[in-house]
């Protein structure tokens, strides 16, 4: 009886010992979430480095690394059950901290790797001497932690989508009196089209027969030319009327509140206005373009979003080894030692039809106030998605020229499949243009935002007005996207 008690007593410390290897691992990982978060803070509003990443990380980020971390802590919890002297809650407690302390110096380039590993060893062991100092008991203490900790970071999930919801409403209830006969106006810009694929403009393919067939009722514009080969000035250009060099924008710079966007101007007249856009990096809310919508949708919401919003899933060698397929290739990502993070963070991607979604969840909601709605479609912006079926229309040219063809065919569909489900256009101001080009070999250049060749400005412009516009025009004199906001508010 003695010898039976002995070994239910050995079993339970084994797997009070596997617990608390669990608890301090997550503690840790929650503890370094908000760790980064506070690193990006300072980083954004100190130095004015804008930063990116869902509105959501607040409660995404310490909740990726708790997971992160309870993996790992699965293999020390392991340890523990076979050599129990070795991998002790202290030890395990060190290596997390060490680990998450490693994990803030990812953003920081400017410190060797090896030296970043030096410093989280040195704090990890002032961290865990302080934590064990003076009979202090790390199982106590993260038991005590966790409940609070995971408290803390369901509050922010729950009050951050709640007041959300709650603002979004309020946006909508604070609007003043709106003339209910004024139309509806729709701004859907295409990410990275060139004029130059489009068989609207002459190209050889048939990328385009949907916008062919919608543009006989409407304007072309022959020669509209963006006033930048890249996205965020450009959209901000297009949203308040001035070129790139009037605004703040910058690579890592917002545009700010020097100059009033079209949203805030139509909302200001009495008019809904949303935003669904799939390029979350260079239209999402912390670049600045969301002043004025009441509400503004950029990165979803999904578990694929939540995984990509740490540092540590941007790095390059957490790239290598997801790409690894052979033990070979995960050494050989170990061994190259890439810690260093994407200037830009993997988001989950949306693509058109999702877009179109998002758009009619919240037209359905507003009634009969008229809107002013802003989509941006991704597609056909590297890697250029598509669907077999759009793919298999297109054989020639290199293989991307083949997957962009296919990509402006997939958002030629789509905008049929949105104008489609809204109907009646009569009452509607449909603008459909692009942010910039893309350049294939042509002056050795491929890609964007590099060069201010032609086919990188060269946009397309369509404006469906139906008895305000004339139909089936083509415009041949050369147009500025500058003039967008004016000519739509003319409109």
């Amino acid at each position: 009886m003695t010898e039976a008690r002995a070994a239910t007593t050995a079993a339970e410390g084994r797997w009070h010992l596997v617990a608390t290897h669990l608890l301090v691992a997550i503690c840790c990982g929650i503890l370094t979430g908000f760790a980064e978060l506070a690193i990006m803070w300072v980083r954004e509003t100190v130095f004015g480095r804008m930063a990116f990443g869902s509105r959501h990380m607040l409660w995404m980020t310490p909740l990726t690394y708790a997971m992160v971390f309870a993996f790992l802590g699965l293999g020390v919890a392991a340890g523990s059950l076979l050599a129990p002297r070795l991998a002790t809650v202290r030890v395990g407690l060190f290596g997390f901290v060490a680990f998450g302390v490693f994990c803030l110096f990812l953003p920081f380039p400017q410190i060797h790797r090896l030296a970043a590993l030096l410093l989280a060893l040195g704090v990890a062991v002032q961290a865990t001497r302080a934590l064990t100092a003076a009979g202090r008991r790390p199982a106590v203490l993260v038991r005590r932690a966790a409940p609070w900790l995971a408290a803390v970071v369901f509050t922010a999930a729950v009050g951050k989508l709640g007041w959300e919801a709650v603002h979004e409403r309020r946006a909508f209830a604070d609007l003043p009196a709106v003339d209910p006969a004024a139309p509806n106006v729709l701004l859907i810009i295409w990410d990275t089209v060139r004029a130059a694929s489009m068989s609207l403009y002459g190209h050889h393919h048939a990328t385009t027969p949907t916008l062919e067939r919608l543009a006989r009722d409407g304007i072309v514009f022959d020669w509209a030319i963006a006033t930048s080969p890249w996205t965020l000035p450009s959209h901000g250009t297009m949203f308040t009327g001035h070129f790139p060099h009037e605004l703040s924008t910058d690579w890592f710079s917002p545009l700010d509140d020097s100059f009033p966007t079209l949203a805030e101007v139509f909302r200001d007249h009495g008019y809904a206005t949303g935003g669904f856009t799939a390029n979350g990096r260079y239209t999402g809310y912390r670049t600045g373009l969301d002043r004025g919508f009441g509400i503004y949708r950029d990165y979803r919401v999904s578990r694929s979003q939540i995984l990509w919003s740490t540092q540590l899933l941007n790095s390059r060698v957490v790239h290598d080894l997801t790409l690894s397929r052979s033990l070979g290739e995960v050494v050989a990502a170990l061994r190259a030692f890439q810690w260093t993070v994407f200037d830009t963070p993997g988001y989950d991607t949306k693509h058109a039809a999702d877009v179109n979604d998002e758009f009619f969840g919240w037209q359905s909601s507003i009634g009969s106030r008229p809107y002013f709605a802003f989509l941006n479609y991704m597609d056909s912006h590297a890697p250029y998605w598509s669907r077999p079926s759009d793919l298999a229309r297109f054989t020639e040219g290199t293989d991307l020229e083949v997957h962009y063809d296919a990509s402006i065919a997939y958002l030629d569909d789509q905008v049929g499949a949105l104008l489609n489900k809204l109907g009646d256009l009569d009452n509607t101001i449909v603008v459909i243009a692009s942010d910039h080009g893309e350049l294939f070999g042509e002056h050795g250049l491929y890609g964007h935002s590099q060069s201010l060749h032609f086919r990188v400005l060269h946009v397309p412009l369509v404006v469906l007005s139906p008895g305000r516009a004339p139909a089936g025009v083509r415009v041949v004199e050369p147009v500025s996207l500058r003039d967008l906001p004016a000519t739509m508010l003319e409109l």
